[in-house]
C-alpha cells in the first residue's frame, strides 16, 4: 500500500511541477491523434462503401437474338444452379430500351428505329466472389452456357475501388506511424524535462536501495495519462464532428465501442512508449 501511495504521490508531483508543459503536450497529442482518428474513420467508411457497391453490383448476361422460350428457360436454370448466383432478373428488349431512354434521354434513341437492344438476364453474385480469383472462371462458365451471346457489365468498379482502398490503407498506415512517432517524441520531450530536474534525487534513491522500476513508474504513468487524456479528447471531438456531418451533410459511420476503446488504449501504449524513451538516457537509475 505504501508503495502505491508513493507512486501516486510522485506521479502527481510530476504532473503538477510544470502544468502548462503538461497541458501543451496534451493539446499537441490531441491534434496528432485527431488526425489518426480521422484516418481511421475514413478507412472505416471507405470499406463500407466498397461493401455496399459489392452488394449492389450486377452482371448482365445477354441472350442470343434468335433464342426461343425453351432456350431462355434453359439459361435461367443454368444460372440458378450456380451457387454464386444469388438473384436473377429477366430484362426484355422493351425494358432495356426504357432504361436506355431514362439514362440518356429520348433524343439519344430517336433515330434508332427498331429496337436493337438484346434481352438479358441481370444476375447478382455473391459479394465474396467479386474480389476473388474465382470471378474470371465464373464469368467464363456463364459465357459458355448455350444461348448466352455475351456478358455485359462486369463489376470492374469493385476491383478498382479495392485498389484505391488498398492505396488509402497504406497511406493511412504511414500517417499512423508518423502520429505514433510524433506523439512519442512529444511525450518523451515533456518527461525528459521532468526527469532531468530530479536526476540527482534518483541517484540517491538508488544508493539507498530503491529499485529502478520504483523510480521509473511515476513517469511512465505521466506519459500514459497525457496520451489517454489527449486521445480521449480527440475521440470526443471526432464524435461531435461525425455527428454534425451525418446530420447536415452525409451519413458517416463512426467507430464502434471496441474500436474506440482500442483507439484510446493504443494512445495509452504510445504514452508508455514515450515515457520509456525519455527514461532510456537515465537507465542507470
Amino acid at each position: 500500500m505504501n508503495y502505491l501511495l508513493i507512486i501516486f504521490r510522485e506521479t502527481w508531483r510530476a504532473l503538477t511541477f510544470r502544468p502548462w508543459s503538461i497541458v501543451g503536450s496534451i493539446i499537441t497529442v490531441v491534434l496528432a491523434s485527431t488526425i489518426a482518428g480521422a484516418i481511421a474513420v475514413t478507412l472505416l467508411n471507405s470499406y463500407g462503401v466498397i461493401e455496399s457497391i459489392k452488394m449492389q453490383a450486377t452482371v448482365d448476361v445477354y441472350l442470343s437474338p434468335d433464342i426461343d422460350s425453351l432456350g431462355r428457360e434453359s439459361v435461367r436454370q443454368a444460372l440458378a444452379s450456380n451457387k454464386y448466383v444469388l438473384g436473377i432478373a429477366h430484362v426484355t428488349k422493351d425494358m432495356a430500351m426504357f432504361r436506355m431512354r431514362e439514362l440518356f434521354g429520348p433524343e439519344m434513341i430517336r433515330g434508332l428505329g427498331a429496337n436493337p437492344l438484346p434481352e438479358s438476364y441481370e444476375i447478382s453474385l455473391d459479394p465474396a466472389i467479386l474480389d476473388s480469383d474465382l470471378l474470371p472462371g465464373l464469368l467464363d462458365s456463364i459465357g459458355s452456357i448455350p444461348g448466352v451471346d455475351d456478358i455485359g457489365h462486369v463489376p470492374d468498379a469493385v476491383a478498382r475501388l479495392k485498389t484505391l482502398f488498398r492505396t488509402v490503407n497504406i497511406f493511412g498506415y504511414c500517417l499512423w506511424f508518423l502520429v505514433i512517432i510524433s506523439c512519442s517524441y512529444i511525450i518523451a520531450s515533456t518527461i525528459s524535462v521532468l526527469v532531468a530536474r530530479r536526476h540527482a534525487t534518483f541517484y540517491v534513491m538508488r544508493l539507498v536501495g530503491a529499485r529502478a522500476i520504483f523510480v521509473r513508474t511515476p513517469y511512465l504513468f505521466v506519459g500514459f495519462i497525457i496520451s489517454i487524456i489527449g486521445f480521449s479528447i480527440s475521440l470526443i471531438m471526432l464524435r461531435l464532428g461525425v455527428d454534425y456531418l451525418s446530420s447536415h451533410v452525409v451519413k458517416i459511420a463512426f467507430l464502434n465501442t471496441l474500436e474506440a476503446a482500442c483507439f484510446v488504449g493504443g494512445g495509452g501504449v504510445i504514452g508508455l512508449l514515450g515515457g520509456n524513451l525519455a527514461l532510456r538516457r537515465y537507465i542507470e537509475i
